[in-house]
């Protein structure tokens, strides 16, 4: 199962900001650090400032940080604002498009999968993430990530 890219970055910008702790990262530096272009870092910051766990200040010391404990950020909720949290079956969300719903023999399973899937997500946080992170791992580059296999959007 593979996940939007936008969910992938979007967790790779949060767990950044939490290291961070009580400082800021500029754009720039999370576009150096992570190899993920501007344009689509800012796409996934207006994807994630409803969820009120970030905040954006302008000028020489502004930067992107976060504004409340990882520990109650959970991942359910980040996975569902990025657009990654989408029913395994395109049924759950429109009954109308199959002719074959109510006599499905794997609907029940598909079922059991997303609710298992959002369970997992509901109970883990940010903090998770970051306390479960390779340490050796924390100080991604360009080079570390193609060595590991990631993607990389090219910085603009």
């Amino acid at each position: 199962m593979a996940y939007p890219t936008r969910v992938r970055y979007g967790l790779r910008l949060l767990v950044r900001l939490a290291l961070q702790e009580e400082s800021r990262l500029s754009m720039n530096e999370i576009t150096l650090e992570e190899g993920v272009s501007i344009k689509y870092l800012e796409q996934i910051v207006s994807l994630l400032k409803p969820l009120g766990i970030l905040e954006s200040v302008r000028g020489a010391r502004g930067g992107y940080c976060l504004i409340c404990n990882p520990g109650e950020i959970t991942m359910d909720r980040v996975f569902e604002s990025l657009g990654g949290l989408a029913a395994s079956a395109p049924c759950f969300e429109d009954e109308s498009i199959c002719s074959r719903v109510d006599v499905c023999t794997t609907k029940p399973f598909w079922g059991q999968f997303d609710t298992h899937v959002r369970g997992f997500l509901k109970g883990k946080t940010l903090a998770d993430i970051v306390a479960s992170a390779p340490k050796g791992n924390l100080e991604f580059s360009r080079k570390n990530a193609l060595e590991f296999g990631c993607p990389i959007v090219p910085a603009k």
